[in-house]
């Protein structure tokens, strides 16, 4: 029986994501060892491949991995094979399966293109589902249940068999790596490999697919094979750099050698050249040790996505008390690490006020870098429900996904987002305003380029929320950054739509070449358009321009306050200005590694400090020198060679979305 598995990404303007599909690796590997050569399955990461082999040799079964970022793809390809091959039979699985029967049955009904679905972990239902085709592939029009499987009857009534419990003993699963069949993957250079090390995790927020599942339990494969994947990796993989799944790691004690193994690996071979992975937020003494094993690799993380207590707790979180953020951050400051973290606007009961309250109390904080995002509605999440939907009277809009498109010959997909733009607690309005902040304030403390500028205005005591918000509310004063403010407002208006079928509609592709449908497709693009902003901003050519503005609004907020030492703040934006200068990376073209500069205030030690203090209680009686670095020089040699070449547009979409945060700046040697 030949079997096709896919896990699809989008392909019109490169991989996304673009990742080596382990989870059809893993449903392969374990089918392999079960069935031996009773079933044929080969693995597919496009559409354009996977079509291909249909149309050379049909399968008996097509299964998909089905997620937020291929939920239109992966629906739109089943049925467009479907449609010249009504015989083949599909199976999804995935974080868009849903984990209760009454939803596994509209998204049945909604989708007769999926004949078989398969919720939570799916190496053991997928096994189970092959048994019974090989002894009746007519299953389906029978009824017969199949543990770990749900599918509609011929009457339309849900026929599920019963619930396959989670593999404990994670090591039963055959490496898929280790056994060769992701090679054809890990030869691409353009598909970073994925490392999976554990299982599971532990909390329970609503805005996330992983909050939804009963069982929290985490669990690892064993370190021994996990050490043999990492030097697979190094041996066979082109693409040089690693993306660890664990949602959590840090959290097992199991982590620490795991962290060792992977420096001792860096320092005698270069490999790896990057590690992304989600660390544990709680930062204990094996959270430390693992951070400063990995100091060159990742920063320190502590996750929270509100302040505000009724929110949390809505939403399923507990963050770590702010005491305790406090004594990480300056411990990590007094290690050289950087410490980041991530808010969410949107949230249930989250009102404008309170989200401006949250950025001003983060700041003081004394973060290094902070995401702050707008919500996205993901399919199967708690707060994506009708109820919750109702609940909190959501408004849900639509726009087109970042790099979301597919052609092949006469197939077209166009992948969608959903994003909740008003509620009972924020105006469409706010959302608008929030869309406008974010632009500027992730040039100061999300990348971090003006981060020192940043801490200068907080010193004095005015929040960053009155610096951005008196340029976005008088737009006349500050033409420039007025102007990039103009097109947010503008794409929020354009490019949200109250329905999918609406955001499809308008992105007309056709009768364009391939060189034509990036430029037309980011155009209408929501969630692209802030970052060639962002580009736009900081490039050479406008970055003084960018900077003089903002600098004109914190002085005119401090001349309105009742703050004094005028002079002193003014030259403590001028140092701050140069600062930021310095700190911006050249992405468009070679940078200097290092850039010296002579300082008469002691920049180090007020970082060492967490900023805190004013700048000018560290004035030097003689300056000295200082350096500005890149981190790590090589990422930027890899970015120049693979994307120099391009629109600076395109430049900055891809630098925004693969650089490090670690590394997105220079920072004091």
């Amino acid at each position: 029986m030949k079997v096709y598995l896919a896990n699809l990404a989008n392909t019109a303007f490169g991989y996304s994501p673009a990742t080596v599909p382990l989870e059809i690796g893993y449903l392969k590997a374990y089918a392999d060892s079960c069935l031996q050569d009773e079933v044929e399955i080969c693995l597919f990461r496009t559409f354009e491949s996977l079509l291909k082999a249909v149309l050379e040799c049909p399968p008996t079964l097509i299964g998909c991995s089905w997620y937020a970022w291929n939920r239109c793809l992966t629906i739109s390809a089943l049925e467009y094979v479907k449609s010249k091959f009504p015989s083949i039979l599909s199976v999804v699985g995935g974080a868009n399966v849903p984990t209760n029967k009454e939803r596994c049955f509209r998204s049945l009904i909604e989708n007769p293109c999926i004949d078989f679905l398969v919720p939570l972990e799916g190496e053991i239902p997928f096994v189970n589902l092959l048994s019974s085709l090989l002894e009746d592939r007519g299953v389906k029009n029978k009824g017969i249940p199949i543990d770990g499987i749900l599918y509609l009857s011929k009457s339309n009534k849900l026929i599920a068999g019963q619930s396959v419990k989670r593999v404990d003993n994670l090591n039963i699963l055959p490496s898929p790596y280790l056994r060769g069949d992701l090679d054809e993957f890990l030869a691409d250079g353009m598909l970073l490999p994925v490392l999976q090390m554990t299982r599971g995790c532990p909390y329970s927020c609503s805005f996330c697919v992983s909050g939804g599942y009963a069982e929290k339990q985490v669990r690892g494969f064993d370190l021994e094979r996990v050490f043999a994947e990492l030097d697979y990796l190094e041996t066979n993989a082109r693409n040089r750099s690693i993306r660890v799944s664990d949602e959590n790691f840090g959290m097992l004690s199991r982590d620490l050698p795991i962290a060792e193994y992977i420096a001792d690996k860096r320092k005698t071979s270069g490999y790896p050249a990057a590690v992304r992975l989600f660390t544990n937020k709680n930062v204990n003494e094996r959270m430390k040790s693992i951070l400063l094993t990995l100091k060159d690799f990742i920063p320190v993380n502590i996750a929270l996505q509100s302040l505000t207590d009724n929110v949390l707790e809505i939403v399923g979180r507990k963050n770590v008390n702010l005491s305790e953020i406090e004594k990480a951050v300056d411990w990590a400051h007094g290690e050289n690490l950087l410490v980041t973290t991530e808010i969410i606007f949107g949230l249930p009961e989250e009102s404008y006020v309170s989200f401006m309250a949250i950025i001003d109390k983060i700041v003081t904080l004394r973060f290094d870098s902070v995401s702050c995002g707008p919500l996205m509605m993901l399919k199967e999440t708690e707060i994506a429900s009708q109820h919750s939907i109702d609940k909190y009277n959501y408004r849900i809009m639509y726009s087109l996904a970042e790099r979301g498109f597919t052609r092949v010959d006469s197939f077209q997909n166009i992948e969608v987002d959903a994003w909740g733009v008003e509620n009972k607690s924020f105006t469409y309005d706010d959302y608008i305003r929030v869309r406008k902040f974010m632009l500027l304030f992730d040039l100061l403390l999300f990348h971090g380029y003006l981060k020192e500028m940043l801490y200068v205005i907080d010193t004095r005591g005015i929040g960053i929320s009155r610096v951005i918000m008196e340029i976005i509310e008088n737009i006349q004063e500050y033409p420039f950054i007025g102007g990039k403010l103009a097109v947010i407002e503008k794409s929020c208006n354009e490019c949200l739509f109250d329905t999918e079928e609406e955001a499809r509609a308008s992105c007309c592709l056709e009768n364009l070449n391939k060189e034509e449908y990036y430029d037309v497709y980011a155009s209408k693009t929501f969630f692209i358009i802030p970052v060639i902003l962002k580009g736009e901003l900081i490039h050479s050519e406008n970055q003084g321009k960018m900077l003089d503005e903002l600098a004109k609004s914190a002085l005119k907020v401090f001349r309105n306050s009742e703050v004094k030492c005028f002079d002193d703040f003014s030259k403590e934006m001028q140092f701050a200005k140069d600062c930021a200068k310095m700190a911006i990376i050249p992405y468009w073209e070679m940078p200097e590694e290092n850039v010296s500069f002579v300082s008469q205030y002691d920049l180090l030690a007020w970082r060492r400090n967490s900023y805190r203090g004013v700048l000018s209680e560290y004035i030097l009686q003689k300056p000295i020198e200082l350096c500005f670095q890149v981190r790590i020089m090589q990422e930027y040699n890899e970015f120049i060679y693979n994307y120099g070449d391009m629109h600076f547009s395109k430049q900055s979409e891809y630098f925004f979305r693969t650089v490090r945060t670690n590394n997105i700046r220079r920072f004091l040697a």
